[in-house]
């Protein structure tokens, strides 16, 4: 009981941080919606090499594909033709505050309630954004559960702090691939956990390798995951059998995780060299 309270209350902060946040003051959050709202108009990712805004210095059209493509979905339902583009602060970046710390110059009659157009798509993508970030808690708390399962204050303890962190909250209110990576970080953990610590089970095996390949593809950092990924299987075969337990189907199980990882993270891979001849085209400067 107390583990949704907690769910829901960060899911409420992070909408009311969503409300609150000005338009584009998030970091290179203009950048990343314009790779969400390319999706949406285009039905397809962005060629690769082309820049998707010139207005600030970044851009995110190399990144991997998972967050934009679940942000389109909303935009879809949105007409974003009014082609709304953030008036940029050519002040903002002196770090004097002489021009004002906001890296945009707002309008209130654009931004205010009820939203339209452009507005609307980007908070509708906010709100997405809460909600990942609200099952990246989720996976905190089974986590921890499955770490303790005599102490569940413990549980209710790192999910607050999981839920609560200021810094955490505001990725979950605004547009950014942070929170996905966020999330999938944490559900990889929990499957990493399952397959070390409990009887030998496939599901949680393919579960881990889904996540791990699902992470990939939402931001190259996941390649830090990989290590885990393959010594927690080793480790809990290990475990298992020194318990006398077998693993029915090990092999198969590592067969059908290994494959649809392969199918998810390779393609993306081999389009990427196909396209660019670099497997990881946002570092090849």
């Amino acid at each position: 009981r107390w583990a949704v309270v907690i769910l829901l209350v960060h899911l409420a902060l992070s909408v009311l941080y969503s409300v609150v946040v000005p338009l584009w003051e998030a970091h290179d959050e203009w950048a990343h919606y314009e790779f969400v709202e390319y999706v949406a108009r285009n039905r397809a990712l962005p060629p690769p090499g082309q820049r998707l805004t010139e207005e600030y210095k970044y851009d995110e059209a190399t990144q991997p594909p998972l967050y934009y493509l679940l942000a389109a979905l909303p935009v879809m339902a949105v007409d974003t033709g009014d082609n709304l583009v953030p008036v940029v602060n050519p002040y903002a970046s002196r770090g004097t505050g002489e021009g004002g710390v906001n890296f945009a110059i707002h309008d209130p009659r654009v931004e205010r309630f009820p939203w339209r157009g452009t507005v609307l798509a980007l908070h509708l993508v906010r709100f997405m954004s809460a909600l990942v970030g609200t099952l990246g808690c989720l996976a905190t708390y089974l986590l921890a559960r499955l770490l303790w399962p005599e102490q569940p204050v413990l549980a209710l303890g790192a999910t607050a702090l999981h839920a609560f962190a200021p810094q955490f909250l505001f990725i979950s209110s605004v547009i950014t691939n942070d929170v996905l990576i966020s999330a999938l970080g944490a559900w990889t953990l929990y499957f990493a956990a399952r397959v070390m610590l409990e009887p030998p089970s496939g599901w949680a095996l393919l579960s881990l390798a889904l996540s791990t390949a699902l992470a990939l593809l939402t931001k190259y950092t996941a390649l830090v995951l990989l290590p885990l990924a393959v010594l927690a299987p080793a480790i809990g075969v290990w475990r298992a059998r020194r318990a006398g337990q077998t693993w029915p189907g090990l092999w198969r199980w590592l067969g059908i995780g290994f494959g649809a990882a392969t199918l998810l993270v390779g393609g993306w891979f081999w389009r990427n060299w196909r396209t660019t001849a670099h497997l990881l085209p946002r570092f090849r400067h």
